[in-house]
């Protein structure tokens, strides 16, 4: 191997390490966006992947209930017991 290939490699490396330290930096906002500060630490990744999938199914439940009109309909019911 020639030193300008060895040169390319290690640029090429270099390029990488920077990819990679980038997208560990990307990863640790969307955990703490998520759960928390110091959320890669205190949640593995499918304790995390669980959260997103509650997360996902909630959302979807609250947007069932609007789309029914049940939403409506329970804050009607809410607003006249704490009327009594």
């Amino acid at each position: 191997m020639s030193k300008w290939q060895v040169d390319d490699l290690i640029v090429e490396i270099k390029a990488l390490k920077s990819e990679i330290k980038s997208m560990e930096e990307e990863l640790e906002g969307i955990y703490e966006a998520i759960v928390g500060v110091n959320g890669r630490d205190r949640f593995t990744h499918e304790e995390f992947i669980v959260v997103l999938l509650e997360m996902y199914d909630d959302a979807h439940m609250l947007q069932r209930v609007y789309e029914t009109g049940l939403g409506e309909k329970l804050r009607k019911a809410l607003t006249e017991e704490e009327e009594h």
